[in-house]
């Protein structure tokens, strides 16, 4: 293919007629050349509001990123240069790339129209995409003009969506979600990389106000769903009736990684810096006491042994799901379930009580210690208000403890079974002793 079909086919792109539009996307499709990359990341065709060249480098991207992995020798490196020469290409014109996705987004009276809509989820989708291959190494053997183009890009996307120039509200909810998930691939750009992340720490605080300030227009959408009266809480509620992608789910997960970022990076703050605001303001003093302590309960109310009950719960105490979580590569439950047994088995008593009260319907359910009916008098106390949500769940939940570990010993028979038949994809034997250590806790108990 020369020069010129080329140009021409990528300028079809953008023609009215998706079919058309759609024949030059497959032509160019198999015709992987790095002019087809430079032409598709080029200012003018990044400005184009095309989804069928945003979905084509997708295309490049996810194809050489699949293929990698499975040819060998020259093949290999000729795939592998495909892939990093779409990132640098990306990088290098970060500033167009950029301007490109607030082009996009920026806030009008107007509805997007479809196209519109399409092109924004695909040019989102492009950037998360590709900011993913840049986690870890892939970011330190980067050029320092890439690496400066990345942080730009991040630090761009970051100011804008955290602040009122962009609105989400003229196109259908799969966008929000698409930048969601773009703002989730730049987050762990930032925390793989520690040096990016100091540099970057202020706007990690301007990040805060996307994550609880009801200024941005994601966190708007977001509370909006979550505000819906309880009848209507149905699938419509978390998954748009324009879509099927799941906003708030994806909101959520970001907003939770983004909380974690900001108070593992947050600056000390000594007791007496605290303190000393009551020499000037008592009363800002006391609301931030107030507020401490609010937060101080619902944190406690997230209590990891119940969160895990009820997760084993909506799985129907099935190790078999368990185990295929930890076999996938798309999700992070190997790291979740030894963070969780090294914390299971370090505080054991603590767990115990917790996960070993009796079901419902005996008479030591209904009365334990303090949480009699004469409670309810106390239920406005914020002080109590977290061990009486727990004292319910364990109410729902019944003795969860013989079915936490239940299903805990069935998985460590299911992983001995496989890694005898040499079916199991990696060495489980971390994974393993600390099932062990917990089964021998219980037996112990």
């Amino acid at each position: 293919m020369n020069d010129g079909s080329t140009e021409e086919l990528v300028a079809q792109l953008s023609y009215h007629d998706p079919l058309v539009a759609y024949s030059a996307l497959r032509a160019l499709e198999v015709h992987e050349s790095k002019r087809v990359i430079r032409l598709l990341l080029s200012p003018e065709r990044l400005q184009a509001k095309s989804a069928f060249s945003y979905q084509l480098l997708r295309r490049l991207l996810a194809r050489a990123h699949a293929q990698c992995d499975s040819q060998s020798g020259s093949e290999e490196d000729e795939i592998e240069d495909l892939s990093n020469g779409v990132v640098r290409a990306a990088l290098v014109n970060a500033d167009a790339l950029s301007e490109a996705v607030l082009a996009l987004l920026r806030a009008s009276p107007v509805a997007a129209s479809e196209s519109e809509s399409s092109a924004a989820f695909e040019l989102l989708s492009f950037v998360s995409e590709t900011v993913a291959q840049l986690a870890g190494a892939g970011f330190n053997s980067l050029a320092a003009a890439e690496r400066s183009g990345a942080l730009r890009l991040a630090a761009t996307l970051m100011d804008a969506f955290a602040g009122e120039d962009v609105s989400f509200a003229a196109h259908p909810t799969y966008v929000s979600s698409a930048a969601v998930a773009c703002l989730h691939s730049l987050l762990r750009l930032l925390v793989a990389n520690g040096e990016a992340l100091l540099s970057m720490r202020e706007r990690l605080r301007r990040l805060l106000r996307l994550v609880v300030g009801e200024r941005s227009s994601l966190t708007r959408r977001a509370l909006a769903l979550l505000r819906r009266p309880r009848a209507e809480c149905d699938d419509d509620a978390f998954v748009s009736t324009t879509s099927r992608f799941p906003f708030l789910q994806t909101w959520l997960a970001f907003a939770s990684s983004a909380a974690l970022t900001l108070v593992e990076n947050r600056a000390s703050l000594e007791d007496e810096d605290l303190m000393s605001l009551r020499a000037t303001a008592d009363d800002v003093m006391v609301e931030v006491l107030n507020t401490l302590l609010q937060l101080s309960v619902a944190v406690e109310a997230l209590d990891p042994d119940l969160l895990f009950a009820d997760v084993l719960e909506t799985f129907g105490h099935d190790h078999l799901v368990l185990l295929d979580l930890l076999i996938s590569s798309e999700t992070a439950m190997l790291e979740y379930l030894l963070r969780y047994l090294r914390r299971l088995s370090a505080n054991w008593d603590a767990s115990r009580a917790v996960l070993g009260r009796p079901r419902r319907g005996s008479s030591a359910d209904r009365f334990d210690g303090g949480h009699s009916d004469d409670s309810s008098d106390d239920s406005s106390d914020d002080g109590t208000s977290a061990s009486a949500t727990n004292h319910r769940r364990n109410e729902q939940l019944g003795c969860c403890l013989d079915d936490v570990v239940g299903v805990l010993i069935r998985l460590r028979f299911e992983i001995d079974k496989q890694v005898a038949a040499a079916m199991f994809p990696y060495n489980p034997r971390a994974l393993r002793r600390r099932l062990v250590h917990v089964e021998a806790l219980y037996e112990s108990a």
